[in-house]
């Protein structure tokens, strides 16, 4: 378990209350036995209340900047809109919290390369998922397309 985690339980908070926080994440998240959903970040009031309830998370925050300063997660899930990503991402570090985001992780490598450095040295760790990029099925459904383009 990470640093402060005396339970034996990961809490985690997530940024971002859209479709693919919660087919992807929030549905797995509820379903592993280590995990307390303890915050959920949304900027849209009324998909925060409704994606609270679903998933059962009980403390509702207006935006990560909320987050940052009134939960004390283990790990944040970032979980937005791909040009929103980086800076939430950068604000969380720099906070001192540790984090999930989806691919890309920035916009441009400069940003990345930032993001990389604050997780560094801030001793936090940062991981981006890539869902099934390298996947063999997908891997096969690219070479199809690109013969069919190539045709």
């Amino acid at each position: 378990m990470l640093e402060g985690n005396n339970r034996n339980r990961l809490n985690v908070a997530v940024v971002g209350g859209g479709f693919i926080s919660q087919v992807a994440h929030l549905r797995n998240l509820i379903e592993i036995e280590h995990v307390n959903l303890i915050g959920l970040a949304e900027l849209r009031p009324k998909q925060a209340e409704l994606v609270a309830k679903k998933f059962s998370i009980s403390n509702i925050y207006e935006s990560h900047l909320d987050l940052i300063e009134k939960c004390n997660p283990d790990l944040v899930y970032v979980i937005t809109r791909r040009h929103h990503t980086g800076p939430i991402a950068l604000d969380l570090l720099n906070a001192g919290l540790n984090i999930f985001t989806e691919k890309p992780m920035a916009q441009t490598y400069e940003k990345s390369k930032l993001l990389v450095d604050t997780a560094l040295s801030k001793n936090k760790f940062y991981s981006v998922g890539f869902m099934r990029r390298y996947d063999s099925e997908v891997r096969n459904a690219k070479k199809i397309f690109e013969e069919i383009k190539e045709d």
